[in-house]
């Protein structure tokens, strides 16, 4: 019988270890529920605490869809890894590369569809560039894949496929998913993810009606109070912009549904089945030499696959097995796949103050606990 109390009293704890408002973790086993527990508020500035139906942005956790759709769009052989960018927005087949000397030069090397999973595409994470913030400009209401057009147009950091740089290539992706389905991106993740796994809530869109549900993003003042720095999400850089890379929206129960479903060889708690095995364990397949590991930061127990972290050592304490794989998002969520055990975890934070603690303590602390659980 596995005991979850260490993991109990180590989330009920975190409002008052750290300056988090809100936590809410979902453990899933074989699609059951093994755990919950949530502490904190939804509006703190308010006293009003979490009942489990909150909503937050999820940031960098919305890759995870993206390359779902990508890895679907492979199986049914309309897309292929090898395939160049160019083929797909003609846009990108003449891009240039800023050398270390300051000079630009032509770049050698096309970009292709792993380089854009895999985050070796040369591109940075730089939304204030002003190609973008002048196409905005121009067109307040452009659309996912006008504006990726436009990132034709910026210099890469680095000859394609040379190293890894976190950046908007999963952006990119879901232009190409447009492309290759003929459909808008929140559309192909509806009918071919979110509608086959039964999440009513995951979108990018905040509705009226949902604003109330929204967890506060909030910062602790020296008086003890709090100040809500929510003021949407900055990846969302048009009406019609729907981030592959940043944009969604979601409730941790509602989310917690795809990572269970990747835990269970593709198969969601409905019977859908939105992947195969085989497309999962390519997924999580570390990608990177250390060539091209240069500028990965998730730690040395961490590798990245096609668009996630894995799991490659157990060297550095993790009590997770190796090719457990996930990723997290800017503003605290954090989710873990285990398909060798059927184990998926999903946690939600709102985290708005200075938070690299998330990443180096929390969220291992997380994982660790959880397996600590399962072992008893």
């Amino acid at each position: 019988m596995s005991d979850f109390s260490k993991l109990k009293d180590y989330i009920e704890s975190l409002n008052d270890r750290y300056p988090l408002a809100s936590s809410d973790v979902i453990v899933m086993k074989e699609h059951e529920r093994l755990f919950r527990c949530m502490s904190g508020f939804r509006h703190p500035e308010r006293g009003i605490p979490l009942d489990g139906s909150e909503l937050y942005y999820i940031y960098s956790c919305t890759k995870m869809c993206t390359c779902v759709a990508a890895m679907q769009l492979i199986e049914k052989g309309k897309l292929s890894l090898s395939d160049k960018l160019a083929d797909y927005i003609p846009e990108f087949s003449d891009m240039s590369v800023k050398c270390g000397d300051g000079t630009v030069i032509k770049s050698k090397n096309p970009i292709t569809i792993r380089n854009l999973m895999t985050m070796t595409g040369g591109f940075g994470y730089d939304i204030d560039n002003k190609i973008i913030t002048d196409a905005i400009k121009k067109n307040p209401e452009i659309s996912t894949l006008e504006l990726v057009r436009k990132m034709s147009k910026m210099t890469l950091h680095f000859q394609p496929g040379t190293r890894y740089e976190y950046s908007l290539c999963h952006d990119i992706l879901a232009a190409v998913v447009e492309v290759v389905s003929g459909m808008k991106f929140s559309e192909y993740l509806n009918v071919n993810i979110f509608e086959p796994l039964g999440m009513t809530r995951t979108g990018f869109t905040l509705k009226e009606s949902d604003k109330n549900d929204l967890a506060s993003a909030a910062f602790v003042n020296e008086d003890g109070s709090f100040t809500d720095l929510h003021d949407g999400c900055c990846f969302m850089l048009s009406k019609n912009y729907e981030s592959g890379g940043a944009g969604l929206i979601s409730s941790t129960e509602d989310y917690i549904k795809l990572p269970d479903a990747l835990a269970n060889d593709g198969v969601g708690k409905t019977g859908n089945r939105i992947l195969t095995r085989e497309s999962i364990d390519r997924l999580r397949k570390d990608e990177l030499s250390d060539e091209l590991k240069i500028g990965f930061t998730k730690g040395p127990e961490y590798s990245y696959g096609l668009g996630f972290r894995t799991l490659v050592t157990k060297k550095y304490g993790a009590k997770s097995p190796l090719g457990e794989f996930g990723w997290d998002g800017a503003r605290g969520c954090y989710y873990l796949i285990d398909p060798e055990n059927h184990i998926a975890i999903y946690y939600s934070t709102q985290i708005a103050s200075e938070h690299g603690f998330i990443y180096s303590e929390v969220h291992p602390t997380i994982r660790n606990l959880v397996y600590e659980a399962l072992e008893k």
